[in-house]
């Protein structure tokens, strides 16, 4: 009765604490680099969480077996016990972005509650009797092993998940087979390429039936599930948006779904971590023009020097933004909280005053760039003005909120060091009390601790007051402040984004906050 006691409980309690694993796996995107990153910055804490309780089932399994306090309990009754102490210090955080329970989420936690059984029954089988008499330390030992074991298990499943994606990438080739009707615009960049998306898909829907990837549905696995859920016959355009993290991701996409035209945003420092360079980078972004059929438009930010300094040979450019030789040019651009104004100059003379509640510079680049695609193929710059003025920022991209006496600039999506410096630019533009919340920047390789620091320097000069989230995290940031001689009376290092904002309505102000919450690291960092 004790052993099967000992399988069913440490089976039980493995399905509940491997859960938390399983969250930090599914943030890390299932990949291994990232989530060995958060091993090392977050393991001693867990481990030393994990074995507090494992030193204790190892004492009270000794003075049990011994029987030094000379008291008869059962030792089931003590494996349950500590079992229940384990699971508590495994008690949850308040999550921002929750673990979902995918189908590739159920078989992973599956497939190591089913190994964890086996260690359990081999052990019974194998060392009787030691089990027997340290049974809470066992179990304790087999449930540590779970910040690996969930790990294991995605590498034992992946042959699995490998067949099953490979399945509904056919399917989904075999759908756009058969849509050559269809014209299909691929998006990629190092930001703003979700933004220019929506706002394409707003502006094509003018005169077509468009469909566009939602949300972040920008990898190989969320462009095939948009085409086998969504994509109907009545489609005229599809607007893919394509996210990279390492070379060769854009070329995965190009080569699923073969896009006819396509739009780059920028090249900048975001994911340098996996990249290694801006060089890698540029090469993986212009893996989708390059992609592209003989004749193809490819739309390119004019006022990105790292897309104009690439050899643009065989590819037929149509160029955006402010810079004077763009094909549509920016113009007379202004900006406040209560939104921007600016005209757009088309390549054939035509101009056209638009005015939009989107703040920003890098706002008023994406919505000529969406300008530019969508005109190119029959939808007038007048109906686009009109369409601009019911844009809706999309979400925690320097999206405009009000509370009360305080305007939030949430730009906490993903920041990176191009985007940062735009958003405190869009900062300095307001009239208030400025406030700067963030936690710096991430997955920046070998440059973060510069780039974090830079991000200081500039925050000096725009801001009245900046609170920084997580006290390690923001270390680079807190010496580019004081490099550049801030005021750090001004400046709170908290340890969530919750206290940030307890901190930033506790500031006193003449005049009303205007705060910038820049970046919001997700909840395995």
């Amino acid at each position: 009765m004790s052993a099967y006691f000992l399988v069913i409980m440490t089976m039980l309690v493995t399905a509940s604490i491997s859960l938390h694993y399983l969250h930090m796996l599914q943030l890390s995107s299932y990949q291994w680099v990232f989530y060995k990153r958060w091993m090392r910055e977050s393991g001693v804490k867990t481990w030393i969480r994990s074995a507090m309780p494992l030193t204790a089932a190892i004492a009270v399994s000794l003075i049990a077996h011994f029987n030094v306090l000379h008291v008869n309990i059962a030792m089931p009754v003590i494996s349950f016990l500590f079992l229940l102490a384990i699971l508590s210090c495994y008690s949850q955080k308040q999550q921002k972005k929750p673990l979902r329970f995918t189908a590739r989420a159920l078989r992973i936690q599956l497939l190591w509650i089913f190994l964890v059984g086996a260690i359990v029954v081999a052990l019974l089988i194998l060392l009787p009797s030691i089990v027997e008499h340290l049974q809470p330390a066992f179990a304790a030992i087999i449930i540590m092993l779970s910040i690996i074991g969930i790990q294991i298990s995605n590498i034992l499943l992946k042959p699995v998940q490998a067949m099953i994606n490979n399945g509904y990438i056919r399917d989904a080739k075999k759908i756009l087979a058969e849509r050559n009707d269809m014209t299909l615009i691929a998006i990629t960049g190092s930001y703003g390429k979700t933004s220019l998306k929506h706002m394409l898909h707003a502006f094509l829907s003018i005169e077509y039936n468009t469909l566009m990837t939602p949300g972040s549905y920008n990898t190989p696995m969320g462009v095939v599930r948009t085409i086998r859920e969504e994509l109907n016959p009545t489609h005229e355009y599809f607007v893919v948006e394509m996210g990279a993290r390492r070379m060769g991701d854009i070329q995965e996409l190009c080569d699923i779904v073969h896009p006819h035209h396509g739009v780059l945003t920028a090249i900048g420092p975001a994911h340098l971590e996996t990249m290694g360079s801006i060089e890698n980078t540029a090469k993986t972004k212009f893996e989708l023009p390059r992609s592209l059929a003989a004749g193809s438009f490819s739309f390119l930010n004019a006022d990105d020097d790292n897309i104009k300094q690439q050899n643009l040979a065989g590819l037929t450019p149509i160029w955006y933004g402010f810079d004077e030789c763009a094909d549509y040019r920016i113009s007379d651009f202004t900006s406040s909280k209560d939104g921007s104004t600016f005209i757009v100059n088309a390549p054939n003379g035509e101009s056209q005053q638009v005015s939009t509640p989107l703040i920003g510079r890098h706002n008023v680049s994406n919505i000529v760039g969406a300008m530019a695609v969508a005109h190119k193929f029959g939808v007038s710059l007048g109906s686009m003005a009109r369409a601009t003025l019911s844009l809706k920022q999309v979400a925690h991209r320097l999206e405009l909120k009000k509370q009360a006496d305080v305007t939030i600039i949430d730009d906490a999506f993903n920041s990176n060091p191009v985007g940062a410096a735009a958003a405190l630019e869009t900062l300095s533009m307001m009239e208030g009390c400025k406030i700067l919340i963030t936690p710096g920047m991430i997955e920046l390789g070998d440059e973060q601790d510069e780039r974090n620091k830079t991000l200081g320097k500039q925050a000096a000069a725009v801001c009245d007051y900046v609170i920084l989230v997580g006290e390690k995290q923001t270390e680079a940031v807190y010496a580019g402040l004081a490099e550049a001689e801030y005021d750090m009376n001004n400046v709170w290092v908290v340890n969530n984004v919750y206290a940030a904002f307890e901190k930033m309505r506790a500031i006193s102000a003449k005049e009303e906050k205007i705060v910038l919450l820049e970046n919001d690291l997700p909840d395995n960092y």
